[in-house]
């Protein structure tokens, strides 16, 4: 099935003329419009759509010419094809209707034959010149979208033919021209051009294809382009010209640094992540190794930070956090660092590693205390008071130090000791710094060497108790006794602060504590079955043993196995950690004083606990820290100290009937050995 007829609009003063070309055309497959003079003519093509035109080259007033100069002036009239119909053969005659924008030119004759295949090839090169117009402005939409140009370099011209876009991009918007080479590479800024030289030197030596970046300045700034670059070569090799592309690839490099930031970088505080930290560690080890120097890494873990977020809300957390992190800068870089950034010209670097955790990698060290310094300066900054939601408050910090090479010979390593040795000074009071002590490791082994160990120990007997008498001293007798745990590795004695950290970051706390409690209660049945004098036992026990919903059941059958009531069993728990998790503790509490046993508080004094919580425990004994007994009679703010706690356990002990009830014992003080 054959398309629409292509229209010939026709324009010949003379009417035979006319009537011969129309019916010659019609015949064909032609459809003929025919028009006698210019202004008609000029009419009918504003008016329809013509896919070519025939005019007569002489005709009274306007002459052909000058019709194909203003249809050439009209809209969609610059493709259209134009064929001069001329009686004259000469060569004036035959330039001049191409010199006035004829597209042909045909000498009148009565072959209509070959006017129709002339007029029907100039309709296919017609077609096929608007489809390329159509493949250019598409292109070049294209290339504004994509923000990408095309360009082509002639070698041995020294030109660059360069579309608009790439232009654009360069700076210099305009239309398609051509550029000197010259200036071409002068468009790149800086570097950029030196680069772009040289690797147009590259490829003329070796045709293989290149890429490179550059970059120009805008009135909007620095924009980052990309450059494709490749070469074409003649028949002998030599290289003759390179065609490429140059693409504004400024949002995608600005897309991937901020995922880099997203990868390495804490939102928060801008700080380092964990992954990057330990990136740097690595690199830093690695150079202090070949330079014989001494590096140190810090964890600083905030104390009781979960408070914040409990209280004022995690917005509020943030906020602090971000207060945190900028004393901490102030604190690593010097109080008057310009920047104050995470990473400073001093070899520092400052990461957020966890929540409440940061680290911070000191290099280019004389000695450890250089590390002590920094630490202390960091505790310094954190005392100071903090505005929290418009309210003041206060917050200390716990610093873990572990030096290379003594405390470690990698990264991960240092990192791991760092923070163990964090968690120790948590556990130690807080608000204080220690360092990792090497000899630890050496005969302890690490944390996982530690956990392993104490799983073997559970399955082969190898805990054990030891019992710390309890003396009344007015009466000068034995009342009770305290089991404090040990493990046995060999024919050492592996003490609690060793593994006790590790026995409560992987659960194992709990299952110890039951082996504890039943082994301690087994023996206390077995001594009250050979009639010596009765004592209660006190065992101490974690806070998640205590929160277990079957505490209550577990600790009931223990003592029905045994055979004892439940007044000579004691649970101590820490203060400093009954504090950390007072609400799911409280529960556990007040379900073992129902069954009857009684609660002490170990280490009172060091947890920061107002009345208002000691209120609601559910306590029989407060047993006050070594750190109070032990100057007692030398201090006499030592002496103050135990004597205000021993008038709090007696108030404690009377304060409402329904606390008398629910502690009939009154409480009683006690130093912890």
């Amino acid at each position: 099935m054959s398309g629409p007829a292509e229209t010939v609009l026709l324009v010949d003063d003379e009417p035979t003329v006319r009537k011969l070309l129309h019916a010659g055309l019609a015949r064909r497959g032609f459809t003929v419009t025919g028009v006698a003079d210019v202004a008609s003519a000029l009419e009918r093509f504003r008016a329809e759509h013509h896919d070519i035109v025939l005019v007569d080259a002489m005709m009274p007033g306007m002459d052909g010419f000058e019709v194909c100069h203003a249809i050439r002036a009209l809209p969609d009239g610059d493709l259209v094809p134009i064929v001069m119909l001329t009686g004259l053969d000469d060569d004036a005659s035959i330039a001049r209707p191409y010199e006035s924008g004829a597209t042909d030119f045909y000498v009148k004759s009565p072959q209509m034959t070959l006017l129709a295949e002339r007029l029907r090839y100039l309709l296919r090169t017609a077609r096929m010149q608007r489809e390329l117009a159509r493949s250019r402005a598409s292109l070049a939409k294209a290339q504004r979208i994509a923000r990408i140009g095309s360009w082509e370099w002639n070698l041995a011209q020294r030109v660059v033919d360069a579309s608009p876009e790439s232009l654009c991009l360069l700076g210099v918007p305009g239309e398609e021209r051509r550029v000197p080479e010259s200036r071409f590479i002068g468009l790149f800024y800086a570097d950029g051009a030196d680069a772009f030289r040289y690797e147009v030197l590259a490829i003329l030596k070796t045709g293989r294809p290149h890429r490179i970046e550059g970059s120009v300045r805008q009135a909007d700034g620095m924009r980052s382009l990309q450059v494709e670059v490749d070469a074409e070569r003649d028949a002998n090799g030599a290289t003759m010209r390179a065609t490429g592309t140059v693409q504004d690839v400024t949002e995608r490099r600005q897309a991937e640094e901020r995922m880099r930031r997203l990868e390495n970088y804490d939102g928060l505080t801008g700080f380092a992540n964990l992954r990057l930290f330990r990136s740097r560690l690595e690199e830093a080890v690695a150079g202090v190794r070949r330079a014989d120097q001494l590096l140190a890494v810090l964890v600083i873990g905030l104390d009781r930070f979960k408070r914040v977020n409990d209280s004022f809300g995690h917005a509020a957390g943030d906020a602090l956090l971000r207060e945190v992190a900028g004393r901490l800068a102030r604190s690593v870089h010097g109080q008057h660092s310009a920047a104050c950034t995470a990473r400073g010209q001093d070899g520092a670097e400052l990461a957020r590693v966890g929540g409440d955790e940061f680290s911070v990698l000191l290099t280019q060290l004389d000695g450890r205390s250089q590390a002590a310094v920094v630490a202390q300066r960091i505790l310094e900054a954190l005392r100071k008071s903090f505005d929290v939601a418009d309210t003041e408050c206060w917050l200390t910090g716990s610093i873990g130090i572990a030096a290379f090479p003594e405390d470690g010979a990698g990264a991960e390593e240092l990192l791991a000791r760092a923070e163990s040795t964090m968690r120790a000074a948590k556990a130690g009071g807080r608000d204080t710094l220690r360092f990792h002590e090497s000899r630890r490791d050496l005969t302890g082994g690490s944390a996982m060497r530690i956990e392993i160990a104490l799983r073997r120990a559970l399955d082969r007997g190898d805990l054990c108790l030891h019992w710390q008498p309890i003396v009344d001293a007015i009466a000068e007798r034995i009342v009770g006794a305290e089991v404090l745990m040990r493990s046995q590795r060999g024919e050492r004695l592996v003490p609690p602060s060793e593994f006790i950290p590790v026995a409560e970051d992987t659960g194992l706390i709990v299952p110890m504590g039951e082996w504890a409690l039943e082994t301690a209660c087994a023996q206390l049945a077995a001594w009250r079955r050979r009639r010596l004098a009765p004592i209660y036992v006190g065992v101490n026990f974690a806070a998640s043993h205590v929160q277990k919903r079957d505490v209550q059941g577990q600790v009931r059958k223990t003592l029905d196995a045994t055979g004892l009531a439940p007044e000579v069993l004691a649970l101590e728990i820490t203060e400093t950690v009954l504090m950390d998790f007072l609400e799911p503790t409280l529960r556990g509490l007040r379900a073992l004083r129902e069954l009857g046993v009684k609660i002490a508080i170990d280490d009172f004094g060091t947890g920061y606990s107002s009345l208002s919580y000691l209120k609601r425990l559910p306590v029989t004994a407060l047993k006050i820290d070594r750190s109070f007994v032990a100057g007692i009679a030398e201090d006499p703010d030592d002496a103050a100290i135990v004597s205000a706690i021993s008038g709090l356990a007696r108030w404690r002990s009377t304060w409402s009937p329904k606390a008398s009830r629910r502690a009939p014992s009154a409480p009683r003080c006690g130093g912890t050995a």
